[in-house]
Order: structure tokens, then C-alpha cells, then sequence
């Protein structure tokens, strides 16, 4: 047999190709048993719709756009790939679109983004209000869920939870009975900010003076290009350490070292992301991961219901929960 098409189906069974077409778009107007017979029909003769075929059939393109800031971001990573599974096992292609680190070049990607070939967006990436202004022209009808609410946009969100990252990485390094413990941030976005303030939250329920534990570092020559000298007495005498990111962390690693403290050992030092590299180096790095990969998959879920019209609610707000990672840059703790 050549290319089996729907009227194969059609002949087989014995019903209509819109009966066909209706059941393998597993319409409501069809019953259970109708669709399982034109399933089985499909198996017997090995048919596989075409992805045209499905488009010209129901109006979709059975494609979602998700846009992060950069490929090489460890959350955008972990969003792609908790994304990736559910929306093929619905026969529906991503296709990522990374806005790049400045406001300039994400209006100007997302302006030549061509939204009238997709059915959703999942955005994994704060937007600022120029951003955030081409999203709302571009959504239309789209159903779209975002990891940041979007000014003038009523759409679902899924946000990590950074606060109770910051609270979660303080109760593990407080919660060994530790009370000289500092907290390390650069320029914070928003996300550094509910980090920050959540660990100050735990801080403040010990009886600790979380500003005073709360230092701001500065650029310079120092490793990282991180102007360490004025923390240099806190990581000479052990203090343990909690960076508001991995990157930050790994370089307290090697400026504590530098003072004669090892990580894991003398001092104990612990990130928040989750990024790749702080598994593999040594001491491996404890962190917290921000539930990407939840978020992702969560996201495809509830815009396919969007589009299917099995979710008619209003959007709504859900902060997804972190998990804590304990590895060799906390053993001292123990």
C-alpha cells in the first residue's frame, strides 16, 4: 500500500472522513467507542495524520512559542526541557525564541516573531515594559503563560518561588545551629530581591540582624570580577556563606580558598539556581533548584487546556516550590 490517507480510514471503517477526522481530534462530539474503533483502524494500516492535514482540520498549528532570555541560562534550559515532553506527546511542536540580554534586542525579536503560526506562548523571561507592550499586540487570542506577571496582560503564571529559595537556603545553613552566616548579592533583579528577602525572613525569626548579615558586592579585579576585600575578613574567620546565585558562589569558593578556607570543610558555602557546573566542580556546590523543569512542564499543560477549552477559569498565580540540594560545599555543616 502506498500513503494511506484518511480515506483508507474512511473505507476501513466505514464511517465518513469527518466522523474520521472529528475522532482523531478527539472531539466531544464523537463517543468513546467511535473513537476507538477509527484508533484502531490507524494502527491496522499504520496511518499517521499530517501535520497539515491536522491544521487544515481544526484551525491549529499545533505549535507554542517559548521564549527565554538566553539558551545558556540553566532555568531556561530546565523550562525547555520540562516543556519538550508534554508538548510532544500532543503532537506539538516549541519553537524558542531567546530575547537576549538587552530591552532593545527583545522588542526586536519579539516584533519579527511570526505569532500567527503558533497556538500559545510560555515566556520564561521577565519582561520590561517595551517587552511587555509586543506581547500583549502580538498574543491575540493565544493563550499565555509567563514565569513574570506582564504589565496590562491577564495571563496564567508560574513563578518560581524565589523567596522561599532564599528562606530554604538560610534554614539550612541557620538550622545546624550556625548564627555567622552573610549573604552575598550583586545587582539583584527582581528574583535576587525575593532571594534576598527571604533569607532576611529567617534571619530575622532567629534573632540574627539580617542586614547586617546582608553585604553588597561591588565590581573589580577581585575573582569574578568581584571586589572581595571588604568580605575577606568575614571568609578568614568561617562565616558560612549564601550567594544569591551559583555564579556568585563559585567564586566565593575560590576566594575563601584563597584565604585558606576550603569549602565543605573549614566554611561552608552554598549558591541558588541549580546551574550545571555546580555539580561538577569540587567541592560540588549545594544550591537550591527554582523548579524550571516543573514550570515547563506545567506551562504546556495548562495552555493546551487553554486551547482546547478545558480550562475556562480566569489565570491564575501559582508559585512553584524549590528544592533544596545538599552537596560537598555544606559538609561542615554536618
Amino acid at each position: 500500500m502506498g500513503k494511506v490517507t484518511i480515506e483508507h480510514i474512511s473505507r476501513l471503517t466505514g464511517l465518513s472522513r469527518g466522523t474520521i477526522s472529528r475522532a482523531l481530534n478527539d472531539r466531544s462530539d464523537i463517543n468513546q467507542k467511535t473513537k476507538q474503533r477509527v484508533l484502531d483502524a490507524c494502527v491496522e494500516v499504520n496511518y499517521v495524520p499530517s501535520h497539515a492535514a491536522r491544521s487544515l482540520a481544526t484551525g491549529r498549528n499545533y505549535s507554542i512559542a517559548l521564549f527565554v532570555d538566553s539558551f545558556c541560562s540553566a532555568f531556561s534550559a530546565s523550562v525547555l526541557r520540562g516543556a519538550a515532553s508534554p508538548a510532544f506527546d500532543a503532537d506539538y511542536v516549541l519553537h524558542p525564541l531567546e530575547l537576549g540580554s538587552t530591552a532593545e534586542t527583545a522588542v526586536s525579536r519579539l516584533k519579527r516573531f511570526a505569532a500567527d503560526r503558533i497556538d500559545a506562548i510560555i515566556s520564561a523571561v521577565a519582561l520590561d515594559a517595551g517587552a511587555a507592550q509586543v506581547l500583549r499586540e502580538m498574543t491575540g487570542q493565544h493563550p499565555v503563560v509567563s514565569c513574570w506577571p506582564v504589565k496590562g496582560l491577564a495571563c496564567d503564571v508560574l513563578t518560581p518561588d524565589h523567596a522561599e529559595a532564599g528562606r530554604m537556603a538560610a534554614r539550612h545553613v541557620l538550622g545546624s545551629g550556625v548564627s555567622d552566616v552573610v549573604y552575598l548579592h550583586a545587582d539583584s533583579d527582581r528574583a535576587g530581591e525575593a532571594r534576598r528577602a527571604g533569607f532576611q525572613e529567617v534571619c530575622r525569626e532567629r534573632g540574627l540582624d539580617a542586614d547586617a548579615a546582608t553585604h553588597a558586592l561591588v565590581t573589580g579585579a577581585g575573582v569574578g570580577g568581584v571586589d572581595w576585600s571588604s568580605i575577606r575578613p568575614l571568609l578568614e574567620r568561617g562565616a558560612a556563606v549564601i550567594a544569591e546565585d551559583d555564579f556568585l558562589a563559585a567564586s566565593a569558593l575560590v576566594a575563601s580558598a584563597e584565604c585558606g578556607r576550603l569549602a565543605g570543610r573549614d566554611i561552608a558555602i552554598m549558591g541558588l539556581g541549580n546551574e550545571p557546573f555546580g555539580e561538577r566542580i569540587r567541592p560540588s556546590l549545594s544550591t537550591v533548584d527554582l523548579g524550571g523543569e516543573e514550570i515547563g512542564r506545567r506551562a504546556v499543560e495548562t495552555v493546551l487546556a487553554r486551547i482546547a477549552k478545558k480550562r475556562m477559569d480566569r489565570p491564575q498565580t501559582v508559585h512553584i516550590p524549590p528544592r533544596l540540594l545538599i552537596r560537598e560545599s555544606t559538609q561542615s555543616l554536618n
